[in-house]
């Protein structure tokens, strides 16, 4: 895909870039990204088994990844060059030279190192990189109603249906310290005591294409081992 056409495709589509290898001294100044639907969830798109695969091939526990995905091999040296770079249908292979160097990366580094290192790239891409998506061993969930997942400052909730579009009047969310309402017209959504306490001034919600989403801006800096208290 040509820099143009994949520069106008993350201008125009909502995207979530997931980290697989840093562009260190050790990968020769390499990194390898996944752009995905940041609400494939919320859209309830099919997984794909193939990047599904791929990523836990380079050491990742079990994450699956929905709808379409593109993956991208890039060059930066953080200094004064950065440019796209082939990723061709052989580095598609859980044996490949790139999987190996994912693996040994993610044993010698601690996450804090590779969050430092992602919010470098991300800060010379277009699209944002969510710190959650390398705290993948934060407890994360999934009801019939919504996805939750959290970074060290947030809980980030993603209602799966989509038919709030037009209708923002009619969406009520209320926050509390430690408790959150989510009504949509007669409908509750979640009326529930929340598993920590948050800063309820600083708690947000939005709608996008048509999908709710809340964020809840944590008292404390502390992994929650699930969403709600019941």
């Amino acid at each position: 895909m040509p820099a143009e056409a994949l520069d106008k495709l993350l201008q125009a589509t909502s995207v979530e870039i997931f980290p697989l290898l840093m562009p260190t001294k050790d990968t020769h100044f390499e990194g390898i990204s996944v752009y995905v639907d940041d609400k494939g969830v919320a859209k309830d798109l099919d997984e794909n088994p193939r990047m599904t695969g791929l990523v836990q091939a380079c050491g990742h526990p079990a994450q699956p990844f929905r709808g379409d995905c593109f993956i991208g091999r890039i060059f930066d040296d953080t200094e004064d060059k950065w440019q796209r770079l082939d990723f061709t249908l052989s580095d598609c292979n859980g044996e490949a030279e790139w999987v190996n160097l994912c693996k040994k990366q993610r044993q010698n580094r601690s996450s804090g190192d590779l969050a430092s290192l992602a919010g470098k790239v991300g800060a010379r891409n277009p699209a944002h990189i969510t710190p959650g998506m390398l705290e993948d061993s934060a407890p994360k969930g999934e009801t019939d109603a919504y996805v939750w997942r959290q970074t060290d400052e947030e809980v980030e909730i993603t209602f799966k249906r989509d038919d709030f579009l037009g209708h923002k009047k009619l969406v009520k969310v209320v926050f509390s310290r430690s408790h959150l309402k989510a009504t949509f017209k007669e409908e509750t959504l979640i009326d529930a005591d929340l598993n920590g306490t948050t800063h309820a001034d600083e708690c947000t919600w939005t709608l996008s294409d048509g999908v709710l989403q809340v964020t809840l801006a944590k008292a404390e800096n502390l992994s929650w081992p699930k969403l709600l208290k019941a």
